[in-house]
């Protein structure tokens, strides 16, 4: 049952905040929607993206350039424009690949705010929040349609993509992707909402007190995801939880940590110091040798009898 709802609650998107919505000074009134309704921000930043971002952002597939194509042509026969006079065809696949070249000189204009949210049904959760790609058929309420009036129409008349002012993954293979585009998985930060167990996981009938010990702290979630997305990178949080659990006298903790690590290390060439360099300074307070190598785990952890 744990495995369930901690799979549920570790759901993932990617939300992309747009040229226009972070020029007019709207990040945090966006973000507050998302931490009221209770999603939880586990990564962001402000990037100036690269080419080679935006290109990796948008799908590469015939079909989603033909569907952006028909939705465009959608729009104007509802409006009783003429595909023709603005882009000189009626070929969707055609004005598929217009719009997409619109959109990633878009991006460009400024700076974009990137993060992802985690929580139940966070995918489906977020679309419903920002509302309808079309900000003038976008619900008011909803973020597009509170903050954004732009329409595909107009846009193309002069040679834009629709401002729209944000983007968020539509399902959980695009939210993957996405993620992966911009961020590292050691960006990826594994923390507990205050709110978190009382409002999505305490039932009428559970025993808080043992499923309060039974949760895995944000330090173990990250482990377990580490190992098998980067072995590398887990092994590092397998020594600080060995050095934790040191710490606090939880000795057999402390060795299964340590043992893990050590395990983890022995996979990989120690040849060079690249290699060898640690990629986190200090994990959770715990200092992590400058140095990793089998041997330096080994005698920092000798009081463990391994």
């Amino acid at each position: 049952m744990e495995a369930k709802w901690q799979e549920m609650l570790n759901e993932k998107t990617l939300v992309l905040l747009k040229p226009d919505a972070v020029k007019r000074g709207l990040i945090g009134q966006i973000l507050q929607r998302f931490e009221q309704a209770g999603l939880k921000i586990v990564a962001g930043k402000m990037v100036a993206a690269t080419k080679d971002q935006i290109e990796g952002h948008f799908p590469k597939s015939e079909e989603w350039v033909r569907g952006m194509g028909s939705k465009t042509i959608e729009t104007y026969c509802e409006y009783c424009l003429d595909p023709i006079d603005i882009f000189g065809t009626d070929d969707p696949y055609l004005i598929g690949l217009r719009i997409k070249e619109w959109n990633c000189a878009y991006l460009s204009i400024g700076p974009v705010f990137i993060f992802v949210l985690q929580g139940i049904h966070a995918i489906d959760s977020v679309r419903k929040m920002i509302g309808n790609t079309l900000p003038y058929k976008a619900l008011p309420g909803t973020i597009r349609g509170d903050f954004s009036i732009n329409a595909p129409d107009l846009a193309n008349v002069v040679g834009s993509a629709c401002k729209n002012i944000i983007h968020a993954s539509g399902n959980a293979e695009e939210a993957a992707q996405e993620i992966n585009n911009w961020f590292s998985s050691s960006e990826i930060l594994i923390w507990e909402r205050i709110d978190e167990y009382l409002h999505f996981v305490q039932g009428e009938f559970t025993s808080t007190k043992k499923e309060e010990k039974e949760m895995k702290s944000p330090l173990q979630q990250k482990f377990e995801a580490l190992k098998t997305t980067d072995p590398r990178d887990a092994a590092e949080y397998a020594y600080v939880l060995a050095m934790i659990n040191k710490r606090n006298g939880s000795t057999d903790e402390a060795i299964r940590y340590g043992r893990e690590a050590i395990t983890l290390f022995d996979q990989f060439p120690m040849e060079t110091l690249e290699q060898c360099a640690a990629r986190n300074v200090t994990i959770e307070n715990i200092a992590i040798p400058d140095i990793i190598h089998q041997e330096v785990v080994r005698d920092r952890l000798k009081p463990l009898v391994l």
